[in-house]
């Protein structure tokens, strides 16, 4: 036979370094020199560990850079689970092999196995997945299965793919994976289920750390929550096409599937919750405290309440965007409940929610939130903050405009320092109208209208209605109180219209003091220029009017420029007078010049200067008033000397009288009038008598029935000096004439 030497094999493995190793064939007894093999040799491989001179197959070298731990088989841990850094590198030169874990492995954690490697891949077979094979990781016990990383060596570049993490008879700290030290990792397509403490926790670490970790596909289903535990200071923490399920979250207001704080740009996009095993409002999917920038998009929550977030003393949860997820419960929640948030957008998210649940709940809001077209069940409502605008989804700008403090409230200002600010509606394209309308219905369909607007031809204040609604008046009010105030008729009133005025003024609007309604023409120049307030029935008018300086027309004698006037235009006349019993009063530079007094008496202050255009003289201006008068009847005597007048100035007095005999005498009688005055000395004078036959001043009256005499007397008296009358009396005959006297005085100088 001839015998085949064969060359040496020097093996170089990296962990742990094998001794090069020699191995020598022979081939029918003959010895070969460095033979040269082709096609695929095979050989026996020798069981692992094996340190002799047999040859080393590819597969005894592939099993040799895993020491301790046997990565293949039904128990890849084999039984080197208590050795916590050989499994480490076992795992780390797995990944770095680009080996996957076969479906039917199980990996058991019994200690924390500790990585300070970065930048490998460690994945499950697959065909496993989604089906009741592995690969399987368990964590056995109260401990944290991986620490990614420590204090002195933060990891990143991390894959984990296509395993399933199981806790087993865990505690309150049990862990599958501390990413307190690791950045820039990724977890797709792994499972977790039945830890009893959060799967996923970070609470420290280094600068630079917790930052860009993402979960894809991944699974969190009958664990006890929070199952992801993040309170590192971090960004960029995502969790995408994620399932969380069946977890018991417990009660307490952080108790959640997911409860951070400290992160920024914390993403959860298709995502679906759908925790069952929970008590009270605030157990949450999510519990987010000081998060800037979270992101929740497309996901799915079936729980009592969606998101909560309770804000740190200076972080207020500012930026989260909810949009487009749907949320769902069996009893009356809150889908999204923020305490001291600001800026967030709610929007594009389906509310299927029973009736008396709130959708968005803002609350010690600082300001800014929006919800914007989302879709509600009915019954389901907003609770917002003063600065927290809502808009429907059938576009409507909700907030609160009403609780809020006038700072608070929100409102519209310029951004330009100093600057005014202005509200602007426009119409689009060749269109000329555009306005502002106010409802008084929260359902504008049937409502009464105030309207601001215009519409190319002229702009407007319009009270109208939509539908059925009813026509209200319109009001211009100055601090609450109505100035003017149009009824429903088109009538204007001040401050407030009658059914059936067309201009009622009254109130405090005031000129110099006094109420006042003012129609003003002031040019100077217009030959027609003037202004006129005019009232106006069916069939008559009247103007009141105040007539310009540069009129040129004429009235009453006049050249009308300048002058006020009242003129009734149409109708029977123009009357003047007052409904009640006050006098009337007629004068010039607010003197007196003749006043109708309350029995309609004409009473005449000063003199009448001309008549017919003839002047008058003296005091009395031409017209002699009354003075003094005496009526007498059923007279059978004789009167002795009595006062007409006492003369209150000196000057000239006319005296008339008439006799009249009422009851003839049997055979005749007489009258004798005498009047008397005092110039200085005393004077008398007969002006007249009835004797039947006589009479000394005029006509002579027989002795008969209603027959008279009368006549008249000029006399001069000084002042303060009586003018008096007698009456001489005589009768004859069995039957007594009787008489009636009347004596008038008249001042005519």
């Amino acid at each position: 036979m001839k015998s085949l030497r064969l060359a040496v094999l020097t093996l170089a493995l990296s962990a742990p370094a094998l001794a090069q190793t020699t191995v020598v064939c022979c081939n029918n007894g003959t010895s070969s020199d460095s033979p040269t093999f082709t096609g695929d040799p095979q050989a026996p491989t020798a069981a692992r560990g094996d340190n002799d001179d047999s040859v080393a197959t590819t597969e005894f070298v592939n099993a040799a850079t895993l020491p301790s731990v046997e990565i293949h088989g039904v128990d890849c841990a084999d039984n080197a689970t208590d050795d916590a850094p050989a499994l480490s590198a076992a795992i780390v030169a797995m990944a770095h092999s680009g080996r996957r874990v076969p479906a039917d492995c199980t990996i058991n954690i019994n200690s924390t196995v500790q990585v300070t490697t970065s930048n490998w891949h460690l994945a499950g077979d697959g065909s496993g997945w989604g089906t009741t094979n592995g690969p399987y990781v368990k964590i056995n016990g109260n401990i944290t299965g991986f620490a990614l990383g420590d204090s002195s060596t933060i990891v990143e570049g991390i894959r984990i793919e296509g395993l399933k993490f199981f806790g087993v008879a865990g505690g309150t700290s049990q862990h599958a994976f501390d990413l307190s030290y690791v950045k820039n990792s990724h977890w797709i397509y792994a499972f977790f289920n039945g830890f009893t403490a959060p799967a996923i926790i970070a609470q420290s670490g280094g600068v630079g750390s917790g930052f860009y970790n993402n979960f894809t596909y991944c699974w969190f289903t009958a664990n006890v929550g929070p199952t992801v535990y993040h309170t590192k200071g971090a960004a960029g923490l995502a969790f995408r096409h994620s399932f969380w399920g069946n977890n018991t979250v417990g009660a307490g207001y952080n108790a959640a599937d997911i409860d951070i704080s400290g992160v920024w740009n914390f993403v959860c996009d298709f995502c679906d919750f759908e925790t069952s095993a929970v008590t009270r409002e605030v157990t949450a999917a999510v519990h987010m405290s000081g998060v800037l920038g979270a992101r929740f998009e497309n996901s799915h929550f079936e729980t009592p309440s969606g998101v909560w977030c309770n804000a740190f003393a200076w972080d207020v949860c500012p930026s989260a965007v909810f949009e487009n997820n749907s949320f769902t419960t069996g009893v009356a929640a809150t889908s999204i409940w923020g305490n001291g948030w600001t800026k967030a957008r709610v929007s594009g998210n389906h509310q299927s929610l029973p009736s008396g649940s709130i959708a968005f709940k803002s609350t010690n809001a600082t300001g800014g939130n929006v919800v914007t077209g989302n879709v509600y069940s009915a019954g389901v409502t907003n609770v917002l903050q003063p600065t927290d605008i809502d808009m429907d989804t059938i576009g409507r700008f909700r907030a609160d405009f009403t609780s809020g403090t006038l700072l608070s409230r929100y409102a519209i200002q310029s951004i330009t320092t100093n600057g005014a600010t202005s509200f602007s509606v426009l119409p689009n394209g060749t269109s000329t109208a555009s306005g502002v309308d106010t409802y008084s219905n929260s359902d504008p369909t049937n409502a009464s209208v105030m309207r601001i607007g215009i519409d190319g031809t002229a702009g407007f204040v319009d009270s109208a209605i939509s539908g059925s609604g009813t026509l209200l008046p319109l009001r211009i009010r100055m601090n609450g109180t109505t100035a003017i105030g149009v009824g429903t008729t088109g009538n204007v009133g001040i401050p407030t219209p009658s059914a059936t005025a067309g201009v009622l003024l009254s109130g405090s609007a005031s000129l110099n003091g006094a109420a006042t309604f003012e129609v003003a023409n002031t040019s100077s120049s217009d030959l027609n220029a003037l202004g006129r307030v005019s009232a106006k029935a069916d069939t008559s008018s009247a103007f009141m009017q105040a007539h310009g300086s540069g009129r040129t027309a004429t009235g009453y004698g006049v050249n009308l420029a300048g002058y006020a006037e009242v003129i009734g235009a149409t109708g029977n006349g123009l009357l003047v007078g007052t409904s009640i019993a006050t006098p009337v009063i007629f004068g010039s530079n607010r003197q007196s010049a003749m006043t109708i007094n309350t029995s309609n008496n004409l009473l005449v202050t000063n003199s009448i200067a001309s008549i017919n255009g003839i002047a008058t003289a003296g005091s009395t201006g031409g017209v002699a008033p009354v003075v003094g008068s005496v009526s007498l009847s059923g007279q059978s005597a004789t009167v002795a000397a009595t006062n007409v007048v006492t003369a209150a100035a000196a000057g000239m007095y006319r005296v008339c009288w008439m006799t009249q005999v009422t009851t003839p005498a049997t055979t005749s009688s007489s009258v004798v009038v005498t009047v008397g005055w005092n110039n200085g000395s005393a004077k008398t004078s007969t002006v007249g008598s009835v004797d039947g036959a006589v009479s000394v001043a005029s006509a002579t009256p027989s002795n008969t029935l209603n027959s008279t005499a009368s006549g008249c007397a000029v006399v001069t008296s000084a002042a303060a000096q009586a003018i008096t009358y007698t009456a001489t009396y005589a009768s004859s005959g069995a039957t007594a004439m009787q008489y009636a006297l009347r004596v008038v005085a008249e001042r005519l100088q």
